[in-house]
């Protein structure tokens, strides 16, 4: 009873974890929970081991893991965009100086 009773605090603290990270868009903390997670799940036993409430957390977490990879997902491709943007950006830049540094005014 009392590993049991573990068990499920050790999954609620993780679960909290990745609550806490998902919520913000703390990328780092996410990155800290998800190794937490898998700290966590090569540790624990079988899920015909653990309690009701154990298995009920994570599930949980389960769940709530797959909505933070499709978020940090989207999060890359958003980062994608502002960098090929501020790539694009630069390279127009860079020609406009180019021209300029041949003593070209545009004209």
């Amino acid at each position: 009873m009392q590993r049991a009773k573990a068990d499920s605090e050790r999954l609620a603290e993780v679960y909290r974890q990745l609550h806490e990270a998902f919520s913000t868009s703390d990328w780092a903390a996410l990155a800290k929970a998800d190794l937490a997670i898998r700290d966590l799940l090569v540790r624990l036993p079988a899920d015909s081991q653990l309690d009701a409430a154990a298995r009920q957390i994570k599930q949980r977490m389960k769940s709530l893991h797959a909505q933070a990879l499709e978020k940090c997902g989207l999060e890359c491709k958003r980062l994608e965009k502002v960098l090929s943007n501020h790539t694009r950006h630069a390279e127009g830049r860079s020609a406009y100086m180019q021209v300029n540094s041949f003593g070209g005014d545009g004209s």
